[in-house]
């Protein structure tokens, strides 16, 4: 959601509560009933490997802890290569014969976690995310 919807939808809210505290509730219900319309339209494209990949990057956030301060340590793009490692299929992966880890992935082998597929994809996708992130907040795009 870009600034300019947010600030939008704060005004259609305060246009909402301007007809609630002037008794104008029908005008409201259907400032609301617009506004959800609206909404459905403009998130009815997102697919579900997009919807996937945020709900991964939320729980890397909240559950496992990690932080975008910490993600701006990374400056030698590690998060990018450890997105691509988990994008490559697992039968492609090449492997480190000393120390069991992925070639490329940027951290130590404990924290590589195979998963199903699709968990892999969400991963990486989301590492991509982070990487994108931190780039633009350290204004290296």
């Amino acid at each position: 959601m870009t600034q300019e919807q947010i600030k939008k939808d704060i005004d259609f809210i305060d246009e909402i509560l301007f007809d609630l505290r002037n008794n104008t509730v029908g005008n409201a219900i259907s400032l609301l009933k617009d506004w959800k319309h609206e909404l459905q339209k403009e998130y009815s494209g997102v697919s579900k490997g997009v919807e996937l990949i945020a709900q991964e990057r939320k729980r890397q956030l909240g559950e496992l802890g990690y932080t975008r301060q910490e993600d701006e340590k990374y400056t030698e793009s590690q998060l990018a290569f450890a997105a691509a490692t988990y994008a490559i299929p697992d039968h492609l992966r090449q492997y480190s014969k000393a120390t069991k880890e992925p070639h490329f992935w940027p951290w130590n082998a404990e924290s590589f976690k195979p998963a199903p597929r699709v968990v892999e994809l969400r991963k990486a996708g989301a590492l991509i995310a982070a990487e994108i992130d931190r780039l633009i907040n350290s204004d290296k795009s």
